[in-house]
Formats: C-alpha cells, sequence, structure tokens
C-alpha cells in the first residue's frame, strides 16, 4: 500500500467545454454523455488530462500516474490519508480474525 501523493483534478475540454474522462479509462454509457472523450477534436490537445478522475488519489487508482490532470496532495493530508488507511487495515484484519472466549 502506498502514501497518496497526488489526486485527479477536473481538466476542461477547450473544445466542447466538457470535463475530459481520464486517459485509458471509460466513463460508462449512462454518464458518458457528460465527459468529453476521444472523439473529440480537443481531447488529445491542451490541457492535457491524466489517468485519474477528479477526487481521486494515485494510492486509490494503485498503478504509476503522471502529472497532467493532478495536484500534489499536501503533507499533511497525505499524514491524514495514511492513519485513515492504516486504521482501515486494522479494522478488516480484526474482522477477519476468530476470537472465542473461554
Amino acid at each position: 500500500m502506498t502514501a497518496a501523493t497526488k489526486r485527479g483534478i477536473r481538466v476542461e475540454c477547450a473544445v466542447c467545454r466538457r470535463t475530459k474522462n481520464p486517459r485509458g479509462r471509460d466513463a460508462g454509457m449512462y454518464a458518458a454523455s457528460g465527459y468529453c472523450d476521444r472523439e473529440c477534436p480537443g481531447y488529445y490537445a491542451e490541457p492535457h488530462v491524466g489517468s485519474l478522475w477528479p477526487g481521486e488519489t494515485d494510492a486509490d487508482f494503485g498503478y504509476p500516474c503522471g502529472d497532467d490532470g493532478t495536484e500534489a496532495i499536501p503533507l499533511a493530508e497525505q499524514a491524514v490519508f495514511a492513519l485513515v488507511r492504516f486504521v482501515a487495515g486494522l479494522s478488516e484484519n480484526a474482522s477477519k480474525e476468530h476470537v472465542t472466549c473461554d
């Protein structure tokens, strides 16, 4: 489990003015009409979109991602994310253990 260091931001297409969906990721059938995608001539133009949805962190994504379409997460916020993930891991492990009382 890696620490979250960046998060996705909204990237607006200069041609259609819709939010660009992350590169290589599908918005889904019901949300697709609300996003700019690779069929729009502005999708590959600046500003460039990255791999993350707005608000999604690189730790949530789980794969390396570039800096396009992201913002750095402040160190204090990174510490909070790490603490929340640690506590969630503890509670998940505790629920898997079988405890008996004699």
